[in-house]
């Protein structure tokens, strides 16, 4: 059977958290897991700094542009010629090897 204990603690300098359980034997071992309260200052500058990091990386990504008309009948007119000449999607007329 497993007994669990609660305690609320205050993480001290360097990260170090302090439990003491007088009713656990020494030698006892135990699982600790550590829920950090979502409104703590520590949890909120955790996730402001999540976010200042995804912002610089979408800041990063390429923009789009806008293509004018003659722009799009070039690149459709580079896709539908080689299907005019018998060759779909750029193909070579080669016989299609089949997937292993």
């Amino acid at each position: 059977m497993t007994n669990a204990i609660r305690q609320t603690v205050t993480v001290k300098a360097g990260g170090i958290i302090e439990i003491r359980v007088p009713e656990l034997a020494p030698g006892t071992v135990a699982e600790v897991i550590v829920l950090v309260d979502p409104g703590s200052d520590s949890a909120r500058a955790e996730r402001v700094r999540a976010l200042g990091i995804l912002l610089k990386e979408t800041q990063g990504l390429p923009q789009t542009q806008a293509l004018t008309e003659s722009e799009i009948e070039a690149e459709v007119s580079a896709l539908i010629a080689p299907v005019h000449a018998g060759r779909p999607f750029g193909r070579s007329n080669a016989t299609p090897k089949p997937y292993a």
